[in-house]
């Protein structure tokens, strides 16, 4: 209808040409479909997401294959009528190919700005989330450091306790040993003083009862007990020693004398 309502009137052909022409329309088609199969399969990855600036350059050897892949489906086509009847399709996929080529190219200069503003707020993310983990690192430094202080001060509190302990323990230990060393010192006098009281009064006692008896009895009876005398005594003599009875209160009293003084009975002085 197209045809009947315009004012041009289509050039008239002959069925090999009309032929030659379809079949170039469908080769182009074909080519173009196959362009674009393999840049979607191929250039898949750099389409959705690319990661630098050098899949641009990654992009055109892409498409100069596609291109020329398309192109050899073009030239499969049957061979009808003239080549340069062609011609005219060979230039449409070759705009259509260019255009494409743009159209990637900007998907891929977009993907590239997305990357690169990803790449920042991953780059912010990741200092912002460094500086936290610095600021944690400094917050977890300073308490190990108060908490390594205060452990540091309850040690010194508690060594100093346990000095001024030992110390106090020291103090009452040197106390009470000065105190018994006094007090054996105050025993050991006393004692000597007893020792010496009780000689003096067994002397006193002795001389006393020598004097008594010498004075206040009867004359005694004696009669003399064998020799004594021992080299161990030290106080033996070649003289006898007798042996003295008297009456002392109603009772018999047996005493020794060697002639100087009064002495224990000579069977005293074995062993």
């Amino acid at each position: 209808m197209k045809i009947f309502n315009s004012d041009d009137l289509p050039e008239p052909k002959t069925i090999l040409e009309a032929t030659a022409d379809a079949v170039n329309l469908a080769a182009e088609q074909r080519a173009r479909e196959a362009y674009d199969k393999h840049m979607k399969e191929v250039n898949l990855g750099i389409t959705n997401s690319t990661s630098s600036l050098a899949d641009i350059s990654t992009l055109l050897s892409l498409h100069q294959a596609a291109e020329a892949q398309a192109l050899g489906v073009f030239s499969a086509r049957p061979k009808l009528g003239e080549e340069s009847a062609a011609k005219a399709n060979k230039d449409n996929l070759v705009k259509y190919f260019a255009t494409r080529h743009e159209e990637y190219k900007r998907t891929v200069q977009q993907n590239i700005r997305i990357e690169e503003e990803k790449r920042k707020l991953e780059a912010e993310r990741k200092r912002i989330a460094a500086e936290q983990e610095a600021e944690r690192q400094r917050i977890k430094a300073e308490e190990e450091r108060i908490r390594r202080e205060k452990a540091e001060n309850e040690r010194r509190q508690r060594e100093e306790a346990e000095r001024l302990r030992r110390q106090r323990e020291e103090n009452e230990r040197w106390q009470r040993d000065e105190q018994a060393r006094i007090q054996r010192e105050r025993n050991e006098l006393a004692r000597q003083q007893r020792e010496a009281e009780e000689r003096g009064r067994r002397e006193a006692l002795a001389a006393e009862m020598e004097r008594q008896m010498a004075a206040r009895y009867s004359t005694p009876r004696y009669s003399y007990a064998p020799s004594f005398s021992s080299s161990n005594s030290g106080s033996g003599s070649s003289s006898g020693v007798r042996e003295l009875h008297f009456m002392r209160r109603g009772k018999q009293v047996t005493a020794y004398h060697d002639g100087r003084h009064f002495c224990k009975k000579p069977s005293d002085y074995d062993g």
